[in-house]
């Protein structure tokens, strides 16, 4: 395990998206080769991936056909940690060569833009018994960007699906999405935490099936009779246990050691941390006209904007009517005028 965090640690200090390790999957702190695509559009990018992909195996073949003897520069460079692998895991290792790109410049940014927002998740947390370590599991999953919007349709910091974020009681419709509010969201996460670490008895375990579901580890821990992540990693195989999920809980332990750490990588002595958000969260007693409240707001109206991103734009530009029940943070300049504020939108 500490080989895989050392590795990801690299990934996310020494190379930025412009460039990656051409490595192997297994064990990917087996690192082949430094390659940068800056410059290259995405087709470019491909094949010159690719290239190097098959650049590397080819050397690596060779070097296994002559017997890891009189070897050209690039046959020792690829063959250095391969020698004491058994034929048979030599030939897996032909198919099992990949490409990461870096992450060093999106956890720059990430980085400090975490900072509005650490303080606040981390009372969370600590009220909903949860590791306070985990507050940086969002640099995995979105680099603290609460506009993060996948693929598949995860959104926010904690990058919840629809259905699940909807199961953990946060507001989505076509008005209001609540995945976009880091402080909602995090109220959500750590519920789903504390949910796997019930069901699997193992932080390290519930950290991973933040990525995989709990049910592929419940399978793992029963074919293999164990809880030791390490081992389901090394032993466990599975359709939807891919390079991804055994990496998952390595990554967020790399993120969170050089959280700790910044200091130590050069890259990130110009960092500088964003102010925590001074706000204060309240529930509304009544319901709320939302344009009505934008205007009482006055000059503060940008500020509680970005302390409540889960209003979509048609909303805001809309007629949406704020439900009763409804939690909302007020800038910190007016909690002292809180109760005015309120009487104001009667």
């Amino acid at each position: 395990m500490r080989k895989r965090v050392d590795f990801w640690k690299r990934v996310y200090t020494e190379v930025d998206t412009y460039r990656g390790f051409i490595h192997d999957t297994d064990r990917p702190w087996i690192v082949y080769e430094n390659i940068t695509i800056k410059g290259l559009n995405s087709k470019q990018a491909n094949r010159k991936i690719k290239n190097a992909i098959w650049n590397v195996r080819k050397n690596l073949q060779s070097a296994i056909k002559k017997k890891f003897r009189n070897l050209n520069e690039k046959e020792k460079k690829y063959s250095l940690n391969i020698k004491t692998l058994s034929s048979k895991e030599r030939k897996k290792l032909l198919r099992n060569i990949r490409f990461q790109r870096g992450m060093s410049d999106r956890f720059h940014d990430g980085h400090s833009v975490a900072h509005k927002y650490l303080e606040h998740i981390k009372k969370i947390f600590r009220s909903s018994s949860v590791p306070t370590e985990l507050i940086y599991l969002p640099h995995v999953e979105s680099s603290f960007n609460i506009k993060a919007h996948s693929k598949s349709d995860a959104v926010g910091i904690w990058q919840f699906l629809r259905p699940i974020g909807q199961r953990l009681g946060l507001i989505i419709n076509s008005q209001i999405d609540e995945r976009l509010d880091p402080f909602k969201s995090s109220l959500a996460a750590a519920e789903l935490l504390k949910q796997n670490y019930k069901m699997l008895g193992s932080w390290p375990l519930a950290v991973t099936s933040y990525n995989t579901g709990p049910g592929i580890l419940r399978r793992a821990m029963k074919k293999l009779k164990t809880k030791s992540l390490t081992e389901i990693i090394n032993r466990y195989r599975g359709r939807s246990w891919g390079f991804a999920s055994k990496n998952f809980y390595a990554t967020f332990v790399a993120v969170y050691e050089v959280s700790m750490n910044w200091k130590k990588y050069t890259n990130l002595q110009l960092w500088e941390k964003e102010d925590p958000l001074h706000f204060e969260s309240i529930k509304t007693t009544s319901p709320y006209a939302l344009p009505k409240l934008l205007k009482a707001l006055g000059k503060y109206k940008l500020k509680f904007l970005e302390l409540n991103p889960s209003f979509r734009k048609k909303a805001i530009k809309g007629n949406l009517i704020i439900p009763a029940n409804f939690t909302l943070h007020l800038p910190g300049e007016l909690v002292s005028k809180r109760d005015n504020f309120l009487r104001v939108l009667e």
